[in-house]
């Protein structure tokens, strides 16, 4: 059992891999996304962003991160790149307030659905090249094939 620490602020997310369960993400107010070894009890890696991290996600393998920041932005980070080269994410803007939550669909790991203050959900999908798919209103309801996932509330 361990106390994980390196966080200089808030921890507002943290999420086990689920390819690798001695793995965790985490990330903070301090503008950091940490990786942990949970096996060992430390930090792994630590990728500093250009805004502060509101939610933080495994994506498609355990080698992609996906965050959702205060400006609106979400941002899918390669791992394997050389330390210094995750600073260079591939970044999605589509939301005008913050990002509150960012979810992987479960049974599509190339998609993903944030929420955000701005009352909307964008869902993306990240072989489409396009960024997002569309967005959808607080009330609204998703297509059948998306509403089966796990459901991502507007603050």
């Amino acid at each position: 059992r361990h106390t994980l620490t390196g966080h200089a602020e808030k921890v507002v997310s943290a999420k086990f891999c689920p390819w690798n369960y001695a793995r965790a993400v985490s990330c903070s107010h301090d503008r950091t996304i940490k990786v942990w070894d949970l096996e060992r009890g430390f930090c792994k890696a630590s990728i500093m962003c250009a805004s502060n991290c509101n939610s933080v996600t495994y994506g498609e393998s355990a080698a992609v991160v996906i965050s959702g920041h205060y400006d609106g932005a979400a941002r899918i980070w390669d791992l394997r790149q050389k330390p210094g080269a995750a600073c260079d994410p591939v970044e999605v803007r589509g939301h005008s307030q913050h990002v509150t939550a960012v979810t992987m669909m479960p049974t599509n790991r190339s998609q993903f659905i944030t929420s955000s203050r701005d009352n909307t959900l964008k869902l993306v999908d990240l072989r489409s090249g396009r960024g997002r798919c569309g967005p959808y209103s607080q009330g609204e309801r998703l297509p059948q094939r998306y509403a089966m996932g796990e459901s991502v509330c507007c603050a």
